[in-house]
Formats: structure tokens, C-alpha cells, sequence
């Protein structure tokens, strides 16, 4: 397989060339476009404890802050991208993983840790947790949560302290290691395409589209770790990392659905008729976006939309634009941070009247969905 890396950073500055003044590359985007992820996995170092997630639509953004552009010329891929240096593989950092995980432990005072870790007990989640692992996480080890940045769980993990407040040393620490995709169920094992987003400068004028590179769905990530025993056990502490990766995403652009996931696990059960039926966290994990043709939705725009239901962890709606019918859904635990923020305090429930409102301009099917829930 050819260096991903290299094409975008090396051979694409390689090909420019100034005409009339203004430089333009030769490079064709296609060259990225069509490689195939075909490479021996036992050519990267894994860690001992890992599992493995694949990204849904619309893909995953990493290293969109680099630099990039040259300006002034079409077809351009503007945003940055991260890769290995060595294999030139797309790849996840271990410490944005770890980012999200401590932030993820430090939200509410711990709360939200907590309540992952009730949920797997409860099997409202599901995991690879056995009954005998599910009676171990009792309320006293559940505290280790407790207090947010100030918790047992956070300082021994992401500062490197034990409960007596002694540093532990790095060879006993844990250990993140970088994310690697491992396989791509697209067509010819196809891993990256272009997508677009749409910024509105100015309202009076035509907006200028922004093409960047993309991981597509539905390519299979393998997320790798070292972990010790201590605070919890390290399946415990493993089934937490995937639990919040499942729910928070990672990567650039995760509040318009780009970095998240689905579970190996019940994407292979998903493919199974007789699982569906009993199943729920099998049915449709990925966002529900429904425009039809012809149908544009401006910045701004307030819809009457219904609450439909929750599909996995989105929360899903329906409202009518040009006489058709349109569906959109946008992660559960987003529309619920927005709508606190706006002093509602109740549960939605299926065929409560909602408000849309349009953040970015959608006008064909390249454009992003981007939308706010608001109580009438």
C-alpha cells in the first residue's frame, strides 16, 4: 500500500506550480482516494488490551488544525489530516483517547463515569462483561469516581499518583497507545474520501464550499492499550474507555456526528436476523438523516418537527419542508445539554412537539445536517 501520509503532505506539495502568479497543484485527489487499506497487522505494535470500533457516517476528522492550504486554486483539500509518520496509515493518537477518557471522568463530579459503570451492571449496555465481573462493581468501587478531577480513578490514571499520594512509576502506569484502521468493509477496501463543509462570512453573499479529506464509515479501528488492575480491573477499565468512545466520539466535528461509532460487537450481531429481534442496541446505532431531493434548509430556519424516538444513541425527529417529509437525528446526550442550558429540565417523549432550528446552510447532500432541539 502506498503512504497515505506521504501523497498528502509530500506529493501533493511536490506537484505545484505557479500560473500567472498563483500556485496550483497538479495532484490528483483520486491518488488518495482509491488507495486500499491492505497491510499485514502484525507489521504494528499492538498493545496487550484493545478492542476494536468502526466509524459510521459521516466518517472521522483527525488532524483537521494542521496546515494545509495553499489557496486560490479548485479542487483543494484545505484542512489538515494526521497520519503515522512511518506507515502513513490514519491513526487515532493515544492521547486524544486519553482526553476524552479524562474528561469524560471528570464530567459532573465523576456522575457521568458512575453512571456507565450502573448501566453495564443493569446491562441497559451492552458488553463482554460476564454476571460474576457485573457483582463486583458494587457502590464501594464505583466511588472511585467520585469527585471528578479530585478522584481516585483520575489522579492515579492521568496524573500518576496512588491513594497514598506517592507517583507511580511509568513502568506501572497505563499505557495509550495509537489507534490503527485494520480493516474497510467499502468497496476495494476504500479508507478515505473528500467531504465539505459550508461557512456563511456573509449572509448577502454565496457561500464557498470547503472541501477536506475524511476517513470514510464503516472502516474498522483497533484501539490499543497497556492497562493495570488498579483502580479497577482492566476489563472494567476497558469496557469504560469503549463506553465513552461510543457515546462522546473522538476526533474533530463530533457535534455534527463526525468521529463516532459502533460497537464490533454489535455490528457483526447487527447482520443477524435473529438478534435484531431482541436487541435494541442493534437497531440503527448510526444518525437518521432523511432530505429529500430538492429540499434546502437555510441557516436559521425554525421548523415544527416531532420527537420520534431514540435510535441507539440518537435522538431522532421528523418535521415537513417544501410539502415532504424529512427526518433528522442528532446524539441524545447533545440535544439534552442544549435544552438544560435552555431551562428544560423534563424527558422528551415520543410525539412531544419540538423546535429545529437550522444552524448551516444544507443545500444538496454533500452539505452537512447541522441543527439545535428547542422547546416551543
Amino acid at each position: 500500500m502506498r503512504n497515505a501520509g506521504f501523497l498528502f503532505y509530500k506529493e501533493y506539495f511536490k506537484q505545484l506550480v505557479f500560473e500567472n502568479g498563483k500556485p496550483k497543484t497538479n495532484f490528483k485527489n483520486n491518488d488518495l482516494y482509491n488507495l486500499k487499506l491492505d497491510y499485514n497487522e502484525s507489521e504494528i505494535h499492538f498493545g496487550i488490551d484493545h478492542f476494536e470500533l468502526t466509524t459510521i457516517y459521516p466518517g472521522l476528522l483527525i488532524g483537521s488544525g494542521y496546515n494545509h492550504e495553499i489557496g486560490n486554486q479548485e479542487n483543494e483539500l484545505k484542512l489538515g489530516f494526521f497520519f503515522d509518520y512511518t506507515t502513513g496509515l490514519p491513526c487515532i493518537p493515544g492521547s486524544s483517547v486519553k482526553g476524552v477518557l479524562r474528561d469524560a471522568c471528570e464530567k459532573a463530579e465523576g456522575e457521568y463515569a458512575k453512571s456507565i459503570i450502573r448501566e453495564l451492571v443493569e446491562g441497559i449496555r451492552k458488553s463482554i462483561l460476564t454476571d460474576e465481573e457485573k457483582k463486583l462493581l458494587d457502590e464501594k468501587l464505583i466511588k472511585v469516581f467520585e469527585g471528578g478531577k479530585n478522584s481516585p480513578f483520575v489522579k492515579m490514571i492521568f496524573v500518576g499518583k496512588d491513594a497514598l499520594d506517592d507517583y507511580i512509576p511509568f513502568s506501572k502506569r497505563d499505557i495509550f497507545f495509537d489507534a490503527f484502521p485494520t480493516n474497510s468493509q467499502n468497496e476495494n477496501g476504500k479508507f478515505l474520501a473528500n467531504d465539505y463543509i459550508t461557512p456563511h462570512d456573509n449572509p448577502l453573499k454565496n457561500p464557498v464550499p470547503i472541501q477536506f479529506m475524511k476517513v470514510l464509515p464503516q472502516v474498522t479501528f483497533k484501539f490499543n492499550f497497556r492497562l493495570s488492575d488498579e483502580p479497577i480491573s482492566k476489563k472494567i477499565k476497558l469496557e469504560l474507555i469503549k463506553q465513552i468512545l461510543l457515546d462522546l466520539g473522538v476526533g474533530a466535528k463530533t457535534n455534527v456526528g463526525y468521529g463516532q461509532f459502533i460497537d464490533n460487537i454489535n455490528l457483526s450481531q447487527s447482520n443477524n436476523p435473529e438478534n435484531n429481534r431482541n436487541n435494541v442496541h442493534n437497531s440503527a446505532l448510526v444518525p437518521i438523516h432523511r432530505i429529500p431531493e430538492g429540499v434546502k434548509l437555510k441557516k436559521d430556519d425554525r421548523l415544527d418537527a416531532i420527537f420520534t424516538g431514540l435510535s441507539g444513541n440518537y435522538a431522532c425527529f421528523s418535521f415537513s419542508k417544501d410539502e415532504k417529509d424529512c427526518s433528522v437525528s442528532k446524539k441524545t446526550q447533545n440535544v439534552y445539554e442544549k435544552l438544560r442550558k435552555k431551562g428544560y429540565e423534563g424527558e422528551l417523549k415520543k410525539g412531544d412537539q419540538v423546535i429545529i432550528k437550522i444552524q448551516t446552510d444544507h443545500l444538496s447532500e454533500k452539505s452537512e445536517i447541522s441543527f439545535q432541539v428547542l422547546m416551543p
